[in-house]
C-alpha cells in the first residue's frame, strides 16, 4: 500500500511543502517501529497515544486512513470522520506551509514533527476542537488549540473498531493510587492513563489539572513501602515510573481502558 501510495501521482490535498515522498518515508517508519511517534514540539499526547495503539494494533487501517487524508484531505476512522477545516474560520492544516512551520520549530531548537505524523495528528487535532476553539493550523505555538479531551478519546478508540468494550475512567479530581494498581495491560487490553506530565517527567511544571495522556505498559508494583514503579509508553519511547503515593493521588486522574 505504502509503495503504491509512494508512486501515485495523484495531487495531495495539502500544501504543495508536503512531500508525498516524506510521507511515505513517514508512514513506513510508523508501520515499522510505532513506538518512535514523538509528539515533539506539539502538544499532542493525545493524538500521538491514539495513533500508537491504532498503527500498533491495526497498521493496514491506519496506514489506509493516512493515505485517504493526503488525497482528500479528509478520511474516515470507522463511521467517524476527520476532516480538518470543519469550522471554516478561515485556512486550516492543509494550507499550511509545513516547510515554513519546521523552520520556525527548528530555530527555537525543538522537535519538529515528520510530514506524516503532522499530517495525521494535526488534523485528528483540528477535527477534535470545538466552534469556539477554532482551526488548528499546525503550529505548536497555537497553544489554544491544543488537546483532546477523555471523552473524546475513548469514542475515536472505539470507532476503531479494534476493541470490544472502551471504559472512559478519568475524573477531574485525582484518582487513587488503588485504582492504578487494579491496571494491568495485556495483549488484549490497551491502557491510557490521564495525568500531569510532571508524574513521568520531573521537568515539567507542576500542575494541579491533567494535561498528559501515557499508555501504561506493565502493571505496577510497590517494591518497597511507598515506593511504586511501573512503565509507560510517551514521547516516542518506554520510561519507567517511580512515584510515591502522595505523588500519584495528586497527579493520577484516571485511564482509559480498552477491551478486546
Amino acid at each position: 500500500m505504502i509503495q503504491a501510495f509512494r508512486a501515485d501521482t495523484r495531487a495531495g490535498a495539502w500544501h504543495s511543502s508536503l512531500s508525498r515522498q516524506k510521507v511515505a518515508d513517514g508512514l513506513t517508519n510508523l508501520v515499522n517501529a510505532p513506538d518512535r511517534i514523538d509528539q515533539g514540539a506539539f502538544g499532542f499526547c493525545g493524538p500521538s497515544a491514539f495513533f500508537n495503539v491504532w498503527f500498533n494494533r491495526d497498521p493496514v487501517a491506519a496506514t489506509n486512513f493516512a493515505t485517504q487524508l493526503f488525497y482528500l484531505g479528509y478520511a474516515n476512522i470507522g463511521s467517524r470522520k476527520v476532516e480538518p477545516g470543519h469550522f471554516l474560520h478561515g485556512d486550516d492544516i492543509r494550507q499550511s506551509d509545513y516547510s515554513a512551520i519546521e523552520k520556525s520549530v527548528k530555530a527555537k531548537g525543538n522537535t519538529m514533527l515528520p510530514p506524516a505524523e503532522w499530517m495525521i495528528m494535526g488534523a485528528y487535532q483540528d477535527t477534535n476542537n470545538s466552534w469556539f476553539t477554532g482551526d488548528f493550523e499546525g503550529s505548536p505555538d497555537e497553544e489554544d488549540y491544543l488537546g483532546v479531551s477523555a471523552s473524546d478519546t475513548a469514542s475515536w478508540l472505539r470507532a476503531t473498531g479494534l476493541f470490544s468494550s472502551v471504559r472512559d475512567e478519568t475524573t477531574e479530581s485525582p484518582q487513587t493510587a488503588t485504582h492504578l494498581k487494579g491496571l494491568v495491560p495485556n495483549v488484549n487490553r490497551e491502557i491510557l492513563l490521564l495525568i500531569t506530565a510532571h508524574l513521568v517527567n520531573a521537568p515539567n511544571k507542576k500542575t494541579p489539572k491533567a494535561n498528559h495522556y501515557v499508555i501504561l505498559r506493565s502493571g505496577v508494583t510497590e517494591p518497597t513501602t511507598d515506593n511504586f514503579t511501573f512503565k509507560v509508553w510517551t514521547w516516542g519511547g518506554e520510561r519507567t515510573v517511580t512515584a510515591s503515593k502522595a505523588d500519584i493521588e495528586s497527579q493520577y486522574f484516571g485511564a482509559i481502558i480498552c477491551e478486546r
